[in-house]
């Protein structure tokens, strides 16, 4: 009875001493797993921040509404767009020139087709206030 014992107190003692270096060797990948996810971290920061700096200094500057006496620019510019359309001169833009403002129109023109659609709250059309309320009232 006492070997028996003392096989089982061994035995627990053995998995005890085996769950420990397990918990030992967990907690070991773990701090280095850490130290390679900081490093990571660190140099991933390193190559974004000059990215960064540029788009803040790049968003500072056209994304600001335009200031009072910047009205009087935007007004020539206006007329300058409207004059190239009368006489057509912008048929003679250099290609490059040409996608670069046709894009820029096109994403104006997008930004109000997702302002419209934000503003209606569906995809298509508006919602009909009074069948919506004549459908309600007989159902």
């Amino acid at each position: 009875m006492r070997l028996r014992a003392q096989s089982f107190i061994t035995d627990t003692h053995r998995h005890q001493m085996a769950a420990v270096q397990k918990l030992a060797q967990f907690g070991t990948a773990l701090v280095q797993s850490s130290g390679k996810l900081v490093n990571t971290t660190i140099r991933c920061a390193e190559t974004v921040a000059p990215h960064v700096k540029t788009f803040a200094k790049n968003a500072k500057a056209e994304l600001l509404p335009p200031l009072p006496a910047e009205f009087g620019e935007v007004s020539r510019d206006a007329s300058k767009v409207i004059h190239s359309a009368q006489k057509l001169s912008f048929l003679n833009l250099p290609i490059k020139e040409a996608v670069q403002k046709t894009l820029v129109g096109v994403e104006i023109a997008c930004w109000f087709f997702v302002g419209e659609i934000i503003a209606r709250g569906s995809l298509v059309g508006y919602a009909d206030k009074h069948a919506d309320a004549h459908h309600d009232a007989h159902h």
